[in-house]
């Protein structure tokens, strides 16, 4: 069930004094939720990320030696181990 702008007033949104934007009045919007340019500019932004940034990114990966990469996974998989650990004896109770 989607939050829909203006609709169940009873409801608690997560920040009540940022509710969901109403994009009602703009140009091909779909029940308020998504219009034509958030569209558009999603998918242009895409083709700017995959056909410009990703093979800038990988020439510059490449130049990294590879032992400093290995570091670097190593670090990031004791992060997301802990991660996880602590996810699962601290949890959060779902209040919504």
């Amino acid at each position: 069930m989607f939050l829909k702008p203006g609709g169940d007033k009873n409801r608690k949104l997560c920040n009540p004094k940022c509710p969901p934007k109403d994009i009602r009045g703009l140009f091909l919007n779909i029940d308020g939720i998504i219009c034509f340019r958030s569209v558009v500019s999603f998918g242009v932004l895409g083709l700017v990320f995959h056909y410009l940034l990703e093979p800038m990114g990988g020439k510059l990966f490449r130049r990294i030696p590879k032992h400093i990469i290995y570091a670097g996974c190593i670090i990031l998989i004791a992060v997301f181990l802990a991660d996880c650990i602590l996810s699962f004896l601290f949890r959060t109770p779902i209040t919504y």
